[in-house]
């Protein structure tokens, strides 16, 4: 075992051929060299393992616009993220053996991110990811596409209420018509009930809204189901609905898709607050791995330009 040989391996290492750009690699490759270096002594064997790791690891947070910073990538949150969205091709001992050197380069180069020590076991959270602007399209088309008209109401009202005004489940069954309201040029959806708020929806969601609300005067978007105790209406009306292929899209997972659009799309943190109707920041906290950092340039300039 020999530190020499682990360190002429850092200092050659390249990925596998095609895996990353040449460009890329040019950038981020210090970089990853770096991280290795700074993990406590590993036979070469096994730094070779952690050093692929770490490559794939920091092109995907390269990619998606993150400074090349051990305090803003090697966070628990990001690394849960990226185990979760794109290892999914591997093995599960891949992956498992992916998590596991993520969370030990995690520990070691950092000192502000949040990992429990040695021997305390790390648990990712089962916070799911947003849709995909794919996956968004996919259930769009397919909502449209039901075999029946009130299976096609249900599955098209769940979406743009979901997707286009975040709207917690217990508040799917409140709103019809009425609550989608004109101001100015925008169309708002006034949300009633203990967390009332007024969100500003998107025009793709309002179209199909309001077909629906013609259609149906004085009823919620969503079809209520007769019979049914109130507290159970949404579960069992939602319950009808199959997708061909796919599971059926949850109320929680829209909301999470709503919220990172909102984030991403320059409101500021309490103006997403207030249309979300959260109380605390810990549901924000956690979506920031979702949230790409804009031109690094720009933004930087924009922060030390303002001036109140």
């Amino acid at each position: 075992m020999s530190p020499e040989r682990t360190a002429e391996l850092i200092a050659s290492y390249e990925p596998k051929p095609g895996r990353i750009p040449a460009e890329a690699w040019s950038a981020i490759g210090p970089f990853v060299r770096e991280v290795a270096g700074r993990l406590g002594y590993l036979s070469p064997e096994t730094m070779k393992n952690y050093i692929h790791a770490i490559a794939y690891y920091v092109y995907w947070t390269y990619e998606r616009g993150l400074l090349l910073d051990v305090e803003i990538i090697f966070t628990p949150s990001r690394v849960q993220q990226y185990v979760q969205t794109a290892t999914t091709h591997l093995v599960p001992s891949s992956r498992a053996s992916h998590r596991a050197s993520l969370v030990r380069v995690g520990r070691e180069v950092t000192r502000r991110a949040p990992w429990p020590p040695p021997g305390v076991s790390f648990e990712m959270r089962q916070l799911q990811p947003p849709y995909s602007s794919q996956e968004v399209e996919l259930y769009l088309q397919m909502a449209g596409q039901l075999s029946t008209k009130f299976r096609r109401r249900v599955a098209t009202a769940q979406l743009c209420l979901g997707l286009g005004a975040g709207l917690i489940a217990q508040e799917y069954m409140t709103v019809g018509l009425e609550q989608l309201v004109l101001h100015g040029e925008v169309f708002m959806m006034e949300i009633p009930g203990e967390r009332a708020r007024k969100v500003p929806m998107h025009q793709r969601y309002v179209d199909l809204l309001l077909d629906i609300g013609e259609q149906h005067p004085g009823e919620p978007f969503i079809a209520p189901l007769t019979g049914t105790a109130p507290a159970e209406r949404l579960d069992r009306v939602l319950g009808l609905i199959k997708y061909p292929r796919v599971w059926r899209p949850s109320t929680t997972r829209l909301r999470t898709t709503w919220m990172v659009r909102m984030l991403r799309s320059g409101c500021n943190l309490a103006e997403v607050m207030y249309m979300s109707g959260l109380q605390g920041t810990k549901s924000l906290i956690d979506l920031v791995p979702y949230i790409d950092f804009r031109n690094v340039q720009d933004w930087f300039a924009e922060a030390a330009t303002f001036h109140d």
